[in-house]
């Protein structure tokens, strides 16, 4: 936990046994949650083809224009010589 107090003209200055206090108070509430980040973790990992993770990188590059931000390597790529399917340039022009 990170506790920051801030002090305004007209409170009262707080000891650090005070504020120590309130946090160990807060501390106490906390619940561990541990285990669940890691049944949650181990839900979002999976095994999968190299089908499937090669399709999510091309759906990662294509739907979030990544490209857009590496210009030289975008021309570079619409220059080469592909069918029209195959063109990163084609399937901006058609969205």
């Amino acid at each position: 936990m990170n506790f920051t107090f801030l002090q305004s003209a007209n409170s009262p200055n707080h000891s650090s046994t005070t504020k120590h206090k309130h946090v160990e108070k807060h501390y106490k509430l906390g619940q561990d949650y541990k285990d669940e980040i890691i049944d949650l973790l181990e839900k979002l990992m999976s095994i999968t083809s190299w089908e499937e993770a090669l399709a999510r990188a091309i759906t990662e590059i294509l739907e979030y224009n990544w490209f857009k931000k590496f210009p030289q390597l975008y021309e570079k790529l619409n220059n080469i010589s592909l069918w029209p399917a195959q063109s990163i340039l084609a399937f901006y022009q058609n969205k």
